[in-house]
């Protein structure tokens, strides 16, 4: 039997870009050895979309659209697409590699849900809600998760409140990933800085207590069963884990699983398991904690989370069972269900 015409989707105008592209190499990769026909379909830093039989080094690197190796694409109606030569496409499903600001925050997946393809992934309102993390908060503070507090800043916050704030704070968009537009706050004289950071990129900012914590990730995937990981810890020796730190080699390293009580472990995993359900996800996400001494907070769900080949969460499917390979074909099949 033909196997399905994936689409693979990468790049796109979010700040998360070069990861996107560490992602979608890894998972070419996978698809590939699991046999799967691929369109790889990159999204430039400006939003176009453009069909790329390039290198795939270039995907890696970031660097494919300075390729010659590209024909932009036209949508066509019934989940299509047209090349600058007039070659219709029709993928039977999507797989989008793709992080961060209008990639995972609903907008994309509303798009894909127009355009009528199958597609890997939480949908529209699953992932919006995992993207604000105020709302996503909200959630676990109703189903009874513990979270650390915060307010809510934006433009417009008044002297009042930011008088009122407690410092030392963490800052960071309350709708944007991997610590992009996030910084301590240790004084009122360093609070004007980090906000305007974080509010480049949103118009809503959380400033919550900055605790000595560890980062504690769990990884949940569906595949017609609901499966949790244990959870892995992030280990680095810098400050804060920022966006270099996250995504720069050898700034940090994961142990998985992490060095937990049995029962502490399994209160995380039933946590990350309570919040998939709550918000509404499918397929997979990563479900991040800090722990504070013997505290355990809830701090934010990732509904497409990294596939690079530092990446926590195909770390941990692998403690399921599921190599990258058998994951990503997973992950297709689940979609197409």
């Amino acid at each position: 039997m033909k196997r399905p015409l994936v689409a693979l989707l990468f790049g796109g105008k979010s700040p998360e870009y070069e990861v996107s592209c560490r992602s979608a190499a890894t998972i070419r990769d996978a698809l590939l050895t699991a046999g799967y026909e691929l369109l790889p379909v990159g999204i430039s830093r400006e939003g176009v979309f453009y069909l790329f039989r390039g290198s795939p080094e270039r995907i890696f690197a970031a660097t494919w659209e300075a390729s010659p190796g590209l024909s932009r694409i036209w949508f066509a109606p019934g989940g299509g697409f047209f090349t600058d030569s007039g070659r219709l496409y029709r993928p039977d499903v999507i797989f989008p590699a793709v992080h961060g600001t209008g990639c995972e925050d609903g907008r994309l997946q509303g798009f894909l849900d127009t355009w009528g393809i199958p597609y890997v992934g939480c949908g529209v309102e699953a992932s919006a809600l995992a993207m604000n993390k105020y709302l996503a908060k909200e959630t676990a503070r109703r189903i009874g998760i513990p979270t650390l507090p915060e307010v809510c800043l934006t433009r417009d916050t008044s002297e009042e409140t930011l008088r009122g704030l407690h410092y030392p704070l963490f800052l960071k968009p309350a709708r944007s990933g991997s610590s992009v537009g996030a910084s301590p706050v240790h004084s009122p004289e360093q609070l004007p800085e980090a906000l305007e950071r974080a509010l480049t990129e949103d118009t809503l900012v959380l400033a919550e207590p900055l605790v000595a914590a560890r980062e504690l990730e769990v990884a949940v995937l569906d595949d017609g069963t609901l499966r949790v990981s244990a959870p892995g810890e992030v280990l680095t020796d810098r400050a804060f884990y920022d966006y270099e730190t996250k995504y720069l080699r050898g700034t940090t390293r994961l142990a998985v699983p992490a060095s937990l009580p049995t029962a502490d472990a399994e209160t995380l995993s039933d946590y990350a398991r309570r919040l998939f359900l709550a918000l509404g996800c499918r397929h997979l996400a990563r479900v991040d904690f800090f722990a504070v001494g013997d505290t355990y907070y809830f701090n934010e769900i990732n509904t497409l989370p990294g596939f690079t080949e530092d990446s926590m969460y195909p770390a941990l499917a692998g403690t399921l069972g599921f190599d990258t390979v058998t994951l990503c074909d997973t992950l297709i099949r689940r979609a197409l269900a």
